[in-house]
C-alpha cells in the first residue's frame, strides 16, 4: 500500500497548485488559452527520451495514450472556465472529491473491470461525504456544476485510458506519450481556434499582443507560472506512478484530501492577499 502515500504527497501538491491555478486564471489569460499554454508545455517529456527506457508500444496504444490526453486537455479547459468564476475551495471539493471520483468508478467497472471490496467501498463512500458536504453547503450556478460535470467526465475517462496505456507499456514510455499526446492537443486546438484569425491581424494587433507577453515575462507572475508547472509536474508524476501500481478508483477517491490543504491555502491566501484569492468561508 506505499502507493497510498505517494497519493497523500501528491495531493497536497496538486493542492497548492489549485490554489496558483486560481491567482493565474484570474488574472492573465482565459481558460481556454491557459489550457493551451499548460498542454504545450507538456511536450518538454520528449527531453527525457534520450535518458530512460522508452520503448513505442504498439500503435493502439498509442493511440489511447493521444486520446487520453486530449481528454485530460479537455477536462482540464471546463475546469479552468468553472474556477474562473467560483472560489477554489468550492470548485476543487466538488470536481475532485465526489464527481470525478464517481465517474472513475463508472468507467473503471465498465472498461478496467475493476470492483471494490466492501471495506473500499465504504472508505470510498466516506471520502465522498466529505466532497459533497462541503461542496453543496456553498452557493452555486447551475452552469458551473454542469461544467464541472462535463469535467468530471472528460478526467475520468483520460485516466481510465492511461491506466490501460501503462497496463500495456513500460511506465516512463506511458508517461511521455501521453505528454506528447498533450502537446499535439494543443497545437492542433490552437490553430483550429485562432489560425484563421492570425493571417488578418494588423501589425499593431500583433505588436499589442508582444507587449502584453513581453510584460508577463518580466512580472512577479511569471516566477508564480513556472512554480506552479514545477509542482504541477512533479504531483502528476507521483500520481500517475500511483495509478500505475494501484487501485484507480481508489487513487482518485482520495483526490478528497486535495481539499483539506486547499481549505488551508485559501484561507491563508485569501487573508495575505485578498486581491488574489478572493475566498468567503462559512464555518
Amino acid at each position: 500500500m506505499n502507493w497510498l502515500y505517494l497519493v497523500i504527497f501528491s495531493n497536497f501538491l496538486f493542492a497548492i497548485v489549485f490554489a496558483l491555478d486560481k491567482v493565474l486564471v484570474k488574472k492573465i489569460v482565459s481558460p481556454l488559452k491557459y489550457a493551451l499554454i499548460i498542454g504545450a508545455f507538456e511536450g518538454l517529456a520528449v527531453i527525457l527520451i534520450p535518458f530512460v527506457d522508452f520503448v513505442l508500444p504498439q500503435s493502439s496504444i498509442i493511440f489511447l495514450a493521444f486520446l487520453s490526453a486530449f481528454c485530460l486537455g479537455a477536462g482540464l479547459y471546463f475546469y479552468f472556465k468553472a474556477l474562473l468564476k467560483n472560489e477554489a475551495s468550492w470548485v476543487a471539493p466538488l470536481l475532485f472529491g465526489v464527481l470525478m471520483p464517481v465517474a472513475t468508478y463508472i468507467f473503471s467497472r465498465i472498461f478496467l473491470n475493476e470492483a471494490l471490496t466492501p471495506f473500499q467501498a465504504f472508505a470510498f463512500i466516506l471520502l465522498l461525504a466529505g466532497g459533497f458536504v462541503i461542496s453543496f453547503s456553498r452557493q452555486h450556478k447551475t452552469s458551473s456544476i454542469f461544467y464541472l460535470i462535463v469535467s468530471a467526465i472528460f478526467i475520468s475517462l483520460g485516466y481510465v485510458f492511461l491506466k490501460i496505456v501503462f497496463n500495456n507499456a513500460n511506465f516512463i514510455s506511458g508517461y511521455i506519450l501521453t505528454r506528447l499526446g498533450g502537446f499535439l492537443t494543443a497545437i492542433i486546438v490552437y490553430f483550429v481556434v485562432y489560425g484563421r484569425g492570425l493571417k488578418f491581424k494588423r501589425f499593431s494587433e500583433t505588436r499589442i499582443r508582444f507587449e502584453k507577453i513581453k510584460a508577463f515575462i518580466w512580472s512577479s507572475l511569471s516566477g508564480i507560472f513556472v512554480l506552479k508547472q514545477f509542482l504541477a509536474f512533479v504531483a502528476n508524476i507521483i500520481l500517475l506512478y500511483a495509478v500505475s501500481v494501484g487501485n484507480l478508483t481508489l487513487v482518485n477517491g482520495l483526490g478528497g484530501i486535495r481539499y483539506a490543504f486547499l481549505l488551508i491555502l485559501a484561507v491563508f491566501m485569501a487573508r495575505k492577499w485578498p486581491s488574489l484569492m478572493d475566498e468567503n468561508l462559512s464555518p
